[in-house]
């Protein structure tokens, strides 16, 4: 999985959850936790979502 495919799977993952929850984020991050957990190519999508997401900060602090 490339950095693109990892960023839309999650994009899409957070959009579906957001919509089934009615916008509660913590019901939302919940079922997110919850998928990841069942899906370890969903876990590493997030995961390289998180790392491309702390490599941009790091290189706005720069």
């Amino acid at each position: 999985m490339d950095e693109s495919d990892a960023l839309c799977d999650a994009r899409g993952a957070v959009h579906d959850a957001m919509k089934r929850q009615g916008d509660d984020k913590e019901q939302a991050i919940q079922e997110l936790h919850a998928m990841a957990n069942k899906d370890p190519q969903f876990f590493e999508a997030l995961r390289a979502v998180g790392l491309m997401d702390l490599q941009a900060e790091q290189a706005v602090k720069h």
